[in-house]
């Protein structure tokens, strides 16, 4: 949420080489375009959305987030399995 989209691919990269199993973020299910900012700002991200495209997650969980009068009501965490997300 914090990350410009060149430094979450950095991320994604250290992620994909340090061999762990299961990535577990944040991801907002509704939001339909990932926009991109400056690192250090802050917007709702889909990781199922372009540029990322991740598969289906194993698992969400929705955080129940009442924040914004509910306008955040899709703030879940879903888990991947790492060596299901293609970095393009």
């Amino acid at each position: 949420m914090h990350l410009s989209i060149a430094d979450i691919f950095l991320a994604l990269d250290n992620i994909k080489s340090s061999h762990i199993d299961y990535l577990l973020t944040t991801t907002f299910l509704n939001c339909e375009d990932n926009e991109d900012i400056t690192t250090g700002d802050w917007r709702l991200l889909n990781l199922e959305k372009q540029p990322f495209n991740f598969p289906t997650p194993l698992l969400v969980i929705n955080e129940q987030c009442t924040e914004g009068g509910g306008l955040y009501k899709d703030k879940s965490l879903g888990l991947w399995q790492v060596q299901d997300i293609t970095l393009v």
